[in-house]
């Protein structure tokens, strides 16, 4: 079984991001005009170095890496990607691995899941940039566990059934007041 998702260049991911910072960096300049002048300045070259070594951090940690590719073969778990812009790809032993599900805060009452798939040589995060769409992770995350031959427990049934709402279109707040799906 293969999965696979619209794959975006390093250029682009990089302008997201940049957009992003660039937006933080005016809206404290715009703020530190109604200071005093002279902290203003040492406050902006302060905010600077900060925002550039986040910048430098995040790249190479989050945006560097994606995954384009999932698939399936026998016991075997065959991921494809791109580092920046270099094709990369890992194979992970299903039944010397685990998947974990993730999720991680996108703004106000939002909320977004990955996986963590992991061996004692290898982890890799899938759907960490958010690329993924919700029904292709529970297609995968189910064929991990069908091919290692564990029962889902608790806690990822309870992740499971959030993802399964939000690919049929409910946002985080939706699931939270227990609205249902408009047909």
């Amino acid at each position: 079984m293969k999965f696979i998702t619209k794959y975006i260049d390093f250029k682009t991911r990089a302008l997201k991001t940049l957009l992003k910072l660039g937006l933080m960096i005016i809206i404290f300049f715009v703020l530190s005009l109604f200071t005093d002048h002279s902290s203003w300045i040492i406050s902006l070259s302060i905010l600077g170095v900060w925002f550039s070594t986040y910048f430098v951090y995040y790249f190479v940690s989050h945006e560097g890496a994606v995954v384009t590719e999932v698939e399936f073969l026998e016991q075997q778990m065959i991921i494809t990607g791109y580092r920046f812009n270099t094709h990369w790809r890992k194979e992970f032993n299903i039944p010397a691995s685990s998947i974990q599900i993730k999720s991680q805060g996108k703004g106000r009452g939002n909320v977004e899941y990955y996986f963590r798939v992991s061996s004692q040589n290898h982890s890799i995060k899938i759907n960490y940039d958010f690329n993924w769409d919700y029904p292709s992770l529970l297609g995968m995350f189910h064929e991990f566990k069908r091919i290692k031959g564990e029962k889902i427990i608790f806690d990822e049934k309870y992740f499971l059934d959030i993802m399964e709402k939000k690919a049929q279109g409910l946002s985080t707040s939706d699931i939270t007041f227990e609205k249902e799906v408009k047909k």
